[in-house]
């Protein structure tokens, strides 16, 4: 590289450090939803909802769904309140949920759900650690053990915040 070019170089990265450095840090969602489709063969096979901390909530549709499209707006006090009681009544369970329920059951029954969807609750804020729930689809799987409270008490808060981001999306428009 020649003198001028790496002067170049160094001159505009030091005219454009100041910019750089009084940028924010991009911050994290204080919430994640996300609903992956793994039997659709398709790069864009998730349904997702993100909230921030200043009550910007992005959500998204993928196209083969009839509310298919990105929405993003600022929620009111309101939807923020049934955001926060949709994502405390998910964060009281763990990844064991599944496990419990299917343990429930004798060691000589085998119940199985094939292709069940993946299911993801993430839960960050101030004050508390970050919380993460991987599971399979909490509504195939508490029709497979309707035995189990916790499993249908899941599948229950996941149904309720998806009629919640269709009725939403409905309502907001792209």
């Amino acid at each position: 590289m020649s003198p001028f070019r790496t002067a170049l170089i160094a001159l505009i990265g030091l005219l454009l450090s100041p910019l750089i450095a009084a940028q924010e840090p991009v911050e994290e969602p204080v919430y994640v939803y996300q609903r992956i489709h793994v039997l659709v063969a398709h790069h864009d096979n998730r349904m997702s909802l993100r909230v921030w901390a200043d009550g910007t909530v992005e959500m998204r549709f993928p196209p083969y769904t009839s509310q298919a499209g990105q929405y993003r707006w600022a929620a009111s006090a309101e939807e923020l309140a049934e955001l926060d009681a949709f994502f405390a009544a998910a964060g009281r369970h763990d990844s064991g949920v599944l496990e419990r329920a299917r343990g429930a059951r004798g060691e000589d029954e085998l119940v199985l759900v094939a292709d069940a969807d993946l299911v993801r609750f993430e839960l960050r804020g101030a004050g508390r650690a970050p919380q993460t729930l991987m599971i399979e689809a909490p509504d195939a799987w508490s029709r497979a053990l309707p035995e189990s409270a916790e499993l249908a008490a899941l599948a229950q808060t996941e149904g309720a915040l998806l009629d919640w981001m269709r009725t939403r999306a409905a309502r907001v428009g792209r």
